[in-house]
């Protein structure tokens, strides 16, 4: 929903404010790491200006590879830089549960870890959004902290710093 809307795909209230519309462009975007099989959904990315990346793809082709050219690309289209919207649901739900649809064969923290890094250290990131983590299904705080020191790893923060 939120790559639709900053795609320009919806009602224009939300997604051309100001005649901004819209706010990045299709062929400036990568969706990585859908594991949702269901073809109207998939159907509606793959029909656009969107790069798509499933995640049985990432895991044929590499994260490694995957993530490098998305870099290149982007530097070699001149963008003024990278916007991570991360939904934490990309994770697999065995270690991050607390979500709003929660699915089997997701990201390893490792894999999320690699791909953030190598886009940190491409200097190219403006900025990022985390989505989806709700708190509530979490009532001892175990799955947000466990993703916190993960995010932390990749800016190199510890309790020690």
């Amino acid at each position: 929903m939120d790559l639709a809307l900053v795609t320009g795909n919806g009602a224009d209230k939300i997604t051309n404010i100001n005649g901004l519309k819209p706010y990045v462009e299709e062929a400036d975007t990568l969706a990585f790491g859908n594991r949702c099989e269901d073809s109207d959904y998939v159907g509606l990315i793959l029909n656009s200006g969107i790069a798509y990346r499933s995640l049985e793809h990432i895991r044929h082709i590499g994260i490694e590879t995957i993530t490098a050219e998305f870099i290149a690309q982007t530097k070699l289209k001149n963008s003024d830089g990278i916007w991570i919207h991360l939904d934490v649901d990309v994770l697999d739900n065995h270690i991050m549960p607390c979500v709003d649809s929660p699915q089997p064969g997701g990201l390893s923290y490792s894999e999320l870890n690699e791909t953030l890094t190598a886009l940190f250290q491409s200097g190219l990131v403006s900025g990022m959004d985390i989505t989806i983590l709700d708190p509530d299904l979490d009532e001892k705080g175990v799955y947000a902290g466990i993703f916190v020191e993960e995010i932390a790893k990749i800016f190199n923060l510890d309790e020690e710093d």
